[in-house]
Formats: structure tokens, C-alpha cells, sequence
């Protein structure tokens, strides 16, 4: 791949071949929707009303009562250290009860149970309540997808929104699991496996991740191997690293719940085995600041919205974002042409793309046509450009989208 500063393409190749051809498919993928078994759903949505009965009914303080959660809380043993603007009240929202829980000194149970109450409550009005609604006419799903909806590129949606339905916990699969294939058909999942951190390979030419992906190994272990760690570990700290975030982010439960001599052994271990990466970092950063915006490999720019007189740490932050972009949406843009692609390649078949979830393609086919299809998305994903490293598709089949 060229120079960080010498995009392939341009502005026009963007437009022309990337976003002008998508409209007519995303408007099919909205006519065509996504069937939804509602008995499952109903189902699911009564045994997370019946636990969340369950917990009010066991906790001695009203849980929509932010202040009352409050009070609780110190008796609990907590010490919180921010409060309100409006009443000087205990802050009780959720980043600050992690980092209540990840600093340690109190009931962990309380705050595991309110933090487990909130995301069944949060998880059952935004899909569950919202999908029965809106599937009522025909049995399926008909999101809107919002074509230039992020900075990056990437497809968003909405009424409801199916991007963000997190897909890596028990809760999530269980509602994917809702979503399934009309009558004598399958549905195909068929996404990128670690197309980012491809990308970032590609862009820095780093020597590590590059000889792994030439080998057919994947990056997480790549980076495992490179410290010494479990596979686990090594995904955990391209996902939390690659994309900007500080050492102390490690210590957080939901990272790797470490010490912060471990959090701080590890960040700077793992930039200084990923130099490339490193040095092509600092360099993208030189340049958005110099230019005033950064791009990806076709030519898609992100301005940086620099200021005089921005403060240090509020210029470092949005420099930080600014190199996130070219590899996002560099990987935004490879999507989108591979949906341009299947949805001509795929007439023949009578398959129907069905949705763009990040990297993924959902596809509903006839049965007997699966492998045939399934093989079609393979080829034509893995074949839209030479980044240098490989592109992989991965295919998967089912009756539902939990796959």
C-alpha cells in the first residue's frame, strides 16, 4: 500500500463507485426487511420482566430514584467522587458506577445488581419492546439505514436500530437469535474477520501483524504472542489500544481488571512491539494536524476540527480520533463496495441482502442455494483490493441470525 498521504483514489472515486451505486440497495434492504419470530421474542421479553420484578423486588430502595440509589450506595460502602450539577446528588449513571466498581471498596453485589438491572431494562424496551412494534405488519423488520450516518463512513440505522445490538454477550445472541429465515430458506452471515486490524497492517506495514496475517494467523494472537499472553488478552488490547484509548482503560473489569503497573507493563509493551503501527500513528497525527484532515485509502476525508487556543489535552483527544479514522473508514469503504458487488452477483441467485451490520453481511436464500451463495460473498470480499495483507471472509449458515 502507498504513503499514508497518497490515497489511492479521491473525493470522486468515492462518490462515483462507492456511495452513489448504494441508495437503490439500501432501499431493497429496507423494502425486504428481516422476519422476527415473535413468540421467541415475546418469550424472552416476559423472562427479563419476571427478573426485573425479581430485583426490585429484593433491593430495599426504589431503583428509578437516582437519589435513592445514591443514599444506598454510600451506605453500601461506596465512596463516589462525583455529584450532580443541578442537586449536588450522588452521580449514579453508568460509567460512573464501573468506575465505582473498578476502584473497589464497597458492595460489589449492589452495584452488579443495578448495573445488570439497567441493561435487561435497557435491552428489553430498545429490542424487544421495539421490534414487537415494529414488526406488527408483515412479520419482519423494516429498520431505515442512514447511508452517511457516522464520520467513518459506516452505515448506520434506526426505527430500530440494528447496529448496535451487542452481539459478543449472552443477552445480545439471545435477541439475534429472534431474527430468522422466511419459510424454506437460510440466512447467510458472512463478515470480514479482523478487517481493522488488516487495514492498520497495511497502512503501517507493520512487521508483526503483517507476517502473521501472511501466514493466515490472526492478529489477536499475533499480539499474544508478542507479550506473552493468552489469545483473550491479546484481543482485548487491540481493541481497547489500536483505537486510542489510555493504559488506565485496561484496569476497568470490563478490559482486563488489572493492576495499573500491570495496565501500564502492558500499553507500553505493546506499542513498542508494534512500532509500525507507532510510527505510522504519529505520523498520521503530523499530518491531520498539518492538513486539517485525514483520509483513507480511497480518498473518504475526515476534517479535524482544530482550533486556536484548544487546550492541550482537548486537541491530544481529537488528534487521537482523527487517526482512528483513515483505518475505520477505510474498512467502511471496503464494505461498501463488497455490498455493491453481492447485490449484482447475487440477482441470479434470488438471494436478498437483508442487512449491513459493521463488517457483516446478512443474506436470506433459498436452501438449496446456500453454499453456492455463501461461496459467491466469500470471493467476491476477499477479492475487492490488494491491501498487501489478505482479506478474510468468514461464512456462516443458520436459521437464525445467532450465528
Amino acid at each position: 500500500m502507498a504513503a499514508i498521504d497518497t490515497p489511492a483514489h479521491g473525493l470522486q472515486y468515492v462518490y462515483e463507485e462507492i456511495e452513489r451505486p448504494l441508495p437503490m440497495i439500501i432501499a431493497a434492504m429496507e423494502r425486504q426487511g428481516i422476519r422476527v419470530d415473535r413468540g421467541r421474542l415475546a418469550t424472552l421479553g416476559e423472562r427479563w420482566a419476571d427478573e426485573l420484578a425479581d430485583i426490585r423486588g429484593r433491593l430495599p430502595f426504589n431503583l428509578g430514584s437516582t437519589q435513592q440509589l445514591g443514599v444506598a450506595l454510600v451506605d453500601a460502602g461506596w465512596k463516589p467522587t462525583k455529584f450532580t450539577d443541578k442537586t449536588g446528588a450522588v452521580a449514579t449513571d453508568k460509567d460512573t458506577l464501573e468506575e465505582l466498581r473498578d476502584r473497589g471498596g464497597g458492595d460489589d453485589q449492589l452495584l452488579d445488581t443495578v448495573l445488570r438491572y439497567r441493561q435487561i431494562q435497557k435491552l428489553k424496551s430498545t429490542y424487544v419492546d421495539a421490534l414487537l412494534e415494529a414488526s406488527t405488519r408483515d412479520g419482519r423488520v423494516h429498520c431505515q439505514f442512514h447511508q452517511v450516518g457516522t464520520e467513518t463512513g459506516r452505515l448506520s440505522s434506526s426505527h430500530p436500530n440494528l447496529q448496535n445490538i451487542p452481539a459478543r454477550t449472552e443477552d445480545g445472541r439471545k435477541i439475534r437469535a429472534c431474527f430468522v429465515a422466511g419459510s424454506g430458506n437460510v440466512l447467510i452471515k458472512a463478515d470480514y474477520g479482523q478487517i481493522e486490524l488488516r487495514v492498520a497492517a497495511a497502512f503501517s506495514h507493520d512487521p508483526q501483524l503483517t507476517r502473521y496475517f501472511l501466514a493466515g494467523l490472526d492478529g489477536h494472537q499475533a499480539v499474544a504472542d508478542m507479550l506473552g499472553v493468552d489469545r483473550r488478552t491479546g484481543k482485548t488490547l487491540n481493541f481497547a489500544l489500536l483505537y486510542g484509548q489510555w493504559w488506565r482503560a485496561l484496569m476497568k473489569k470490563s478490559q482486563l481488571g488489572c493492576s495499573a503497573k500491570e495496565a501500564k507493563d502492558y500499553y507500553e509493551r505493546y506499542w513498542a512491539g508494534l512500532a509500525g503501527i507507532t510510527q505510522w500513528k504519529q505520523g498520521c497525527a503530523a499530518l491531520a494536524q498539518a492538513r486539517g484532515y485525514v483520509e483513507t485509502w480511497y480518498g473518504r476525508r475526515n476534517y479535524v476540527k482544530l482550533v486556536p487556543g484548544m487546550e492541550s489535552w482537548q486537541r491530544d483527544k481529537l488528534l487521537r480520533e482523527a487517526v482512528n479514522m483513515p483505518v475505520q473508514g477505510t474498512a467502511a469503504d471496503i464494505v461498501k463496495l463488497w455490498m455493491r458487488q453481492a447485490a449484482e452477483a447475487l440477482k441470479p441467485s434470488g438471494a436478498n441482502i437483508l442487512l449491513q451490520v459493521h463488517d457483516e453481511l446478512v443474506v436470506e436464500v433459498a436452501e438449496g442455494r446456500a453454499e453456492e451463495v455463501g461461496l459467491l460473498l466469500k470471493g467476491l470480499g476477499e477479492g475487492i483490493v490488494d491491501l498487501g495483507v489478505p482479506l478474510v471472509v468468514e461464512v456462516k449458515y443458520g436459521e437464525n441470525w445467532d450465528l
